[in-house]
């Protein structure tokens, strides 16, 4: 990817004219795979952020009612599929609780087995999920 080396102002009508020249792309959604929806969350309150880990292997969501959802994406897989042999497999691992108000952010650190959380009230904590 080439870096950007310099900005242009563009008048506005001439942007208008370049946009009404670019193709249309309805109905390019159709070219998509076959994909199924699930839904996951067990937060009592809206999940205001979520986050995958740096193998894709597990993801983490925040919410509104102050917890932290750790999941493994196999076991969000199984449920789909139905092959769970020994019962229903539970995709939640783990649920924090250590902040007292909104979670507002989540990553994951690149290397380490570590979630970092940012919350309304105004902390940062570490887990080692």
């Amino acid at each position: 990817m080439t870096p950007i080396s310099a900005v242009e102002s563009v008048p506005a009508n001439q942007l208008l004219r370049l946009v009404a020249k670019c193709e249309d792309v309805k109905g390019s959604s159709k070219s998509f795979p076959k994909h199924e929806v699930k839904h996951v969350s067990d937060h009592k309150s809206a999940a205001r952020c979520a986050k995958f880990s740096p193998d894709g292997k597990y993801f983490s969501t925040g919410s509104a009612d102050t917890s932290i959802k750790f999941f493994e994406v196999a076991k969000i897989k199984q449920t789909m599929v139905g092959d769970s042999k020994d019962g229903p497999a539970r995709p939640v691992i783990r649920t924090f609780y250590d902040h007292t108000q909104a979670i507002n952010g989540l990553d994951f650190h690149h290397e380490s087995p570590i979630l970092i959380s940012a919350a309304k009230d105004n902390t940062i904590k570490y887990a080692y999920p």
